[in-house]
């Protein structure tokens, strides 16, 4: 556990909110939609440990998610294909070093706005990683120009593919408020840019962080240089196109059944009585448009075996890289799934309805900063998948005939992405700050003006969202 401060965040975190339900009172649902504050339902030491035990089984996706990221670039480190690709792309842009974390940010937040993908983009992390801090930039920089730009997509997304799926039988098909978004996406991506242009400096001599190559996956391996770089790039392009295909919401956006027309017509091909493509591909797989994160986790496992016979890796030598891959990723995997024990504090007490009640309560109507407020509250500690239920569906139970849904999930889907910017809770910089080995304070001094403008920005947009 190299990375104790950032540990350290974390479990005062939680520690904090394990006291705070010995304090709150919690709020429950009474008759229908009713809202009724109750007695403090504190939790003990024994449930401590009895959700600690649930996690995995709670939230175990995105462990394993992250696991698997560790076994295909252990599989790809192996070969020495990966430091080779990115070596070559070093090369390519001596003197344009500022040019990368610009295509970075750019591609990141286009893909994040325009499909609703979030932290499944944490695949690519990694690898883009490697490359700039390659170039010469620091640890921080490198999470500026990747896990911001994810995030700002998924503050201004056309549609937040997790959030929506839960109203979807409430609100029609199609964009809701899609300049707001679009304007959210530019300027936060704006914002970035120039403050990557005008803080990113490449270090050099005692200035330059110390790198563990080993650990990041870019470690020299002897021959790394004749290792052939296409089926990597192949690689990372399949799952980036399937992944862009499988979870963008295209019935959600565009009101279109192409794809579920196209699965069915595929999986039921058949030569007399026998499905071909279903029977191979099994019974999971779902259309595009369908995909979740189990989806892309057994691509990525398939084509990391693809990888393997490609470059002729023995069984032994490909289940030790696999291995080795996963002992890499297991600190970052284990810090994510326990930040999920926020949420389950929380949400099992109560207190979180009762904070979210009161604040949305202060005001008439949907304001901005109250509501604002409690979104960013429900978004630091509650898990993506839970948020409408536990957040959204609260401030409709208080606004009752006058709610609005997709303006108050325009709010938490903004708020949410900025919590995960900011809160010592966010999966994101939990994996990201891990991964790096930096601490939870030097991310919080480095980048506090950036999170301050982004914060603003978000605040203007919802303004103005909510009064027009």
């Amino acid at each position: 556990m190299k990375n104790k401060n950032l540990w350290l965040s974390l479990l005062i975190t939680i520690g904090v909110l394990f006291l705070l339900t010995w304090l709150i009172p919690s709020t429950s649902y009474g008759n229908g939609d009713e809202l009724v504050l109750g007695t403090v339902n504190q939790t003990g030491i024994w449930d401590i440990f009895y959700y600690l035990s649930m996690l995995p089984l709670w939230f175990g996706q995105n462990f394993i998610y992250i696991l698997t990221i560790g076994v295909f670039y252990g599989v790809i480190n192996y070969t020495g294909a990966l430091r080779n690709l990115e070596e070559k792309i070093v090369s390519l842009l001596k003197k344009k070093e500022k040019v990368f974390l610009i295509i970075s940010s750019v591609l990141f937040t286009i893909v994040a706005g325009f499909t609703g993908i979030s932290f499944p983009l944490m695949l690519f992390v990694p690898f883009v990683v490697g490359i700039i801090l390659s170039l010469g930039f620091n640890k921080v920089t490198a999470l500026m120009a990747t896990i911001v730009p994810i995030l700002i997509g998924t503050m201004g997304s056309l549609n937040s593919t997790v959030l929506f799926s839960a109203i979807n039988g409430y609100v029609e098909n199609g964009l809701s408020f899609p300049w707001f978004k679009l304007a959210l996406i530019l300027t936060g991506l704006a914002t970035v840019i120039l403050y990557l242009h005008f803080t990113a400096k490449i270090a050099k001599g005692k200035a330059k962080e110390e790198i563990d190559e080993e650990l990041l996956f870019i470690e020299k391996k002897d021959g790394y240089k004749k290792a052939k770089i296409w089926p990597v790039i192949t690689a990372f392009s399949l799952i980036l196109g399937f992944l862009i295909l499988g979870m963008t919401p295209w019935k959600e956006l565009f009101n279109t059944n192409i794809f579920e027309e196209f699965h069915a017509s595929v999986t039921e091909l058949k030569i007399g009585n026998f499905a071909i493509i279903g029977s191979f591909l099994g019974t999971s797989v779902t259309a595009f448009g369908n995909w979740d994160i189990f989806d892309v986790t057994a691509l990525i496992w398939i084509i990391t075996i693809v990888l393997i016979l490609v470059y002729k890796i023995k069984l032994r030598d490909g289940i030790k890289a696999a291995y080795d891959g996963i002992v890499k990723m297991l600190p970052v995997a284990i810090i994510v799934v326990l930040s999920n024990m926020a949420f389950v504090f929380v949400s099992q007490s109560g207190i979180l309805t009762t904070v979210i009640n009161f604040l949305a309560s202060l005001t008439e109507g949907i304001n901005a900063f109250t509501f604002s407020l409690a979104s960013f509250i429900g978004g630091a500690v509650v898990n993506e998948s839970y948020l409408a239920s536990n957040v959204t569906w609260v401030f409709n139970s208080i606004l009752g005939e006058t709610s609005e849904l997709p303006l108050l999930m325009l709010i938490q889907q903004v708020m949410y992405g900025f919590a995960m910017l900011v809160a010592p809770t966010s999966i994101f910089l939990l994996a990201g700050l891990s991964y790096l080995e930096v601490d939870y304070k030097k991310w919080l001094k480095s980048t506090w003006l950036l999170l301050l403008i982004l914060g603003s920005i978000a605040l203007i947009v919802l303004t103005l969202a909510i009064a027009l």
